[in-house]
């Protein structure tokens, strides 16, 4: 079982760093990933807040 994982570890792994090397720049990739980002606020689903609006939060409180 444990080698399974570690199969599809590296299957996952190789088809991220084929995804990452088709954007022609980095900035490209950011572009995309900032787009799905957005997309998802759009679409309701729950993203975590960046970590130093939680910790001005807990310094006001």
């Amino acid at each position: 079982m444990h080698e399974l994982n570690k199969q599809n570890s590296l299957a996952t792994l190789e088809t991220i760093e084929e995804v990452i090397s088709a954007f022609k720049s980095i900035d490209d990739l950011h572009r995309a990933l900032a787009l799905g980002y957005i997309q998802g606020i759009m679409a309701g689903h729950s993203v975590p807040s960046p970590p130093d609006k939680k910790l001005k939060k807990k310094e006001a409180g």
